[in-house]
């Protein structure tokens, strides 16, 4: 077993991911509970997972530092079973003072029963916290050194995961408190401005309440002068009211008399009424005679007229029927009559469409005949030698040179009047 006098470097730097500052309490109080949940945490996986496969880190180190690390872990173990056996001690030291300075105290206080009684919860109060803290202490000591030792065994073994978990689970733990810590100074300062807020609505509450009250005040003032115009009001109203009626009362007097009369004369009217509606209505019932029998005559030339309709559509019908079928008969002529009128008219297309390729045939002919003549009778013109070379000292050639020059002038000036035709 190593000392404890052993050099610390190599412990601080395994050490260190659990050595860091905490923000509240003891680091060695908050490092421990979390470490001791993470113990508890990590023995419940085991259990549970037993038969599985485990996944495990490989250390790269060689065998001489791998047991010098295992080394400083067990001085470290050493350390916290010392620590363990000195915490029991203290204790109970303490134990000891607080029962011995708590029957001092009881003898000093035991004139006054309410001091004592507040004297007493307080001091149980302080004994139970610090009883919960020695507990707590104790608690996080004992998961870590249990964590001490199943590094030290998997560091033998050749591997290491229960630290590494343990210090990713404080990791975990120290950031989700700083979050809150951050969600807390959020809360505080939000808490404030809603204070604030409060204060200057309060503010503004109590100065709508005077301006309220001022114009509640106003308001009655107002009321009472309003009360004292409407008293007096009341009383010329009533004096008006009084002279109205009177006033009313002789002019619905003489309405009533004047009513009277036209009473008796609309009597007078609906008996005239009365009588003439009587007149009215036995003419009315004699034109009612009059016009049934009407009626009953034009029903019966009705039906008469309808039987009448009815054996001309009849006949209309069946006339109808010839004229259908004649009808056919000359749609059927019409459309053999329009099929040899279409065949005439493609026959006589056809006809005149050779007609014009014979005339159009006849005039080029003519044409090239003309064009021939004026050519051979420019040429004479141009060269008369090779006429006298072709025909030398002959009358009848140059009669006949003669008479087609003058030829080929004379088709010469025909194919011009064609041309421009």
């Amino acid at each position: 077993m190593p000392s404890v006098g052993r050099p610390t470097s190599a412990s601080t730097r395994t050490q260190s991911p659990l050595a860091k500052p905490f923000p509240h309490g003891d680091p060695a109080t908050s490092s421990g509970s979390s470490v001791a949940s993470t113990t508890a945490s990590m023995q419940q996986h085991q259990h549970q997972h037993q038969h599985q496969q485990q996944v495990h880190t490989r250390l790269e180190l060689p065998t001489s530092a791998r047991e010098s690390v295992v080394a400083i872990l067990e001085d470290a173990v050493d350390q916290l079973d010392i620590l363990d056996e000195i915490a029991a001690q203290v204790c109970s030291t303490c134990r000891s003072s607080q029962q011995h300075g708590t029957t001092s105290r009881a003898q000093t206080q035991a004139s006054s029963p309410t001091r004592r009684a507040s004297a007493t919860s307080m001091r149980n109060q302080a004994h139970s916290h610090h009883r919960h803290h020695e507990d707590k202490v104790g608690r996080e000591r004992r998961a870590l050194r249990q964590l001490l030792q199943l590094t030290i065994t998997e560091l033998r073994a050749g591997h290491v995961s229960s630290m590494l978990r343990a210090v990713d689970e404080e990791k975990a733990k120290r950031n989700l408190l700083f979050n809150t810590l951050e969600r807390e100074k959020e809360a505080a300062a939000q808490l404030r401005d809603l204070h604030r807020a409060i204060a200057d609505e309060q503010k503004q509450l109590d100065r709508d309440r005077k301006d309220r009250d001022t114009v509640i005040s106003q308001l009655r003032e107002a009321i009472q002068e309003i009360q004292a115009l409407t008293a007096s009001e009341q009383k010329y109203l009533k004096r008006a009211t009084r002279a109205h009626e009177s006033a009313l009362r002789s002019q619905y007097t003489a309405r009533e008399f004047s009513l009277m009369d036209v009473k008796q004369q609309v009597a007078r009217d609906m008996a005239m009424e009365d009588k003439a509606h009587v007149a009215m209505a036995d003419f009315l019932h004699r034109q009612r005679g009059v016009l049934e029998r009407s009626i009953q005559d034009w029903m019966q030339r009705h039906e008469e007229d309808t039987e009448k309709k009815a054996a001309e559509i009849d006949a209309l019908k069946n006339s109808r029927l010839g004229d259908v079928d004649k009808y056919e008969e000359l749609v059927a002529k019409y459309e053999e009559l329009e099929r040899m009128v279409e065949e005439d008219r493609t026959k006589r297309a056809r006809e005149l469409e050779e007609r014009r390729a014979q005339r159009a045939l006849e005039s080029k002919n003519r044409a090239v005949k003309l064009i021939q003549n004026w050519w051979r009778a420019l040429m004479l013109v141009k060269h008369p030698e090779r006429a006298v070379k072709q025909a030398p000292g002959s009358a009848g050639g140059s009669k006949s040179g003669s008479a087609g020059k003058k030829g080929g002038k004379k088709s010469a000036s025909a194919g011009k009047k064609k041309g421009k035709k």
